[in-house]
């Protein structure tokens, strides 16, 4: 399962330019700029993002997690070994968060990347957090 998280944070790093823009004037909090976040993300979904994987949307979880939805088409969640595929995924997406300066807003604020995955048939298959921890190492 190869996907671009790439296109995702750079979604969300867009959508949190256009609203800390807006929100300069204002005093606001920053659960009130994820859930501006969440909701600039989510006008770009559903999308595929490649043959197995689309993701459906975003929400935001509590003051400083982002969560992104996911549902892996075409199969249940027998299908999948969930420890590879999170072995594989979670590095590589930490990797990215840390690399990605357009993210220092939300790493700034110790934002948590949750990834949640349904199957076919709605069912829970696995989820992943990256944490401050991860991405500030």
């Amino acid at each position: 399962m190869k996907r671009n998280p790439t296109l995702l944070l750079t979604l969300i790093v867009i959508a949190v330019m256009f609203f800390t823009q807006q929100c300069t004037d204002q005093k606001t909090s920053f659960r009130d700029t994820l859930l501006q976040v969440s909701k600039e993300a989510n006008k770009q979904f559903p999308k595929m993002i490649d043959e197995l994987t689309r993701l459906d949307s975003t929400s935001v979880v509590s003051d400083n997690t982002l969560q992104y939805n996911y549902t892996l088409v075409g199969n249940d969640k027998e299908a999948f070994d969930t420890s590879k595929i999170t072995s594989i995924l979670i590095p590589d997406e930490t990797n990215k968060i840390k690399m990605n300066k357009d993210l220092n807003l939300l790493k700034e604020n110790k934002v948590i990347f949750k990834h949640v995955y349904i199957d076919k048939n709605g069912a829970y298959a696995f989820s992943y957090s990256i944490t401050p921890e991860m991405y500030k190492k």
